[in-house]
């Protein structure tokens, strides 16, 4: 699987989408007017958030759920911090 396209969704409700290739999948994720880690720098919050999705990462399926947790919520205050982290802990090629 590979990555290659991270950009705000058109959806109105939606904050980003990632494209993923190989086989192809579209995800829009992020709730907008919703704060997440990457806004507020929370890390109660994130640990709270992190321990009601853990099931998430333990059946590693990929889902709009899983990559709001690891993108929006993730250990790092940035989104290519956390996409960093994210491609090499689920072993993805970037191909951006």
């Amino acid at each position: 699987m590979r990555l290659v396209e991270l950009n705000t969704s058109p959806l109105p409700h939606k904050r980003f989408v990632v494209k993923f290739v190989e086989p192809l999948r579209v995800i829009h994720f992020g709730t907008k007017n919703v704060q997440t880690f990457i806004d507020h720098g929370d890390r109660d919050l994130r640990h709270a958030h992190f321990l009601k999705m853990q099931y998430l990462f333990e059946s590693g399926e990929l889902c709009d759920e899983l990559m709001a947790t690891s993108l929006l919520w993730g250990p790092y205050r940035s989104i290519e911090g956390n996409m960093a982290w994210f491609l090499k802990r689920f072993q993805i090629d970037d191909a951006r």
